[in-house]
């Protein structure tokens, strides 16, 4: 079993100022528009992510991240358990490891490896 916790989340959308006001009204979180992306202000949400627009094609989603000590044991994990790996772990820019995946009723998820855990 891997107990972590989770990180962050990504939310996309087809109309990303429509939903950020949605949740800046009911939820009172704190929005941040960086270009074309909404971000989540972790000081005040205690939560960090973005909204993002839906690509052609690309189903609307939620997608949390969980943290994980080693990324390629956790994906092996999944696998084991019944989900499928949809990305295999890759470097993200922050220097982080990044791998998604579904759980087996579908529900896409990620798990991340921090940069300072990384060996």
């Amino acid at each position: 079993m891997i107990t972590e916790q989770v990180k962050s989340g990504n939310l996309a959308s087809n109309d990303i100022r429509r939903t950020a006001e949605f949740l800046q009204k009911v939820f009172g979180w704190r929005i941040n528009v960086s270009g074309d992306n909404i971000l989540l202000d972790e000081s005040i949400n205690g939560f960090n992510g973005g909204i993002y627009t839906v690509k052609d094609g690309q189903p609307y989603f939620v997608t949390i991240y969980i943290i994980v000590e080693n990324i390629h044991d956790a994906a092996k994990m999944v696998e084991r358990m019944g989900g499928v790996i949809v990305e295999p772990p890759f470097r993200h820019k922050d220097g982080s490891q990044i791998c998604y995946f579904t759980e087996p009723s579908g529900i896409t998820h990620s798990l991340i490896q921090p940069k300072d855990r990384l060996s």
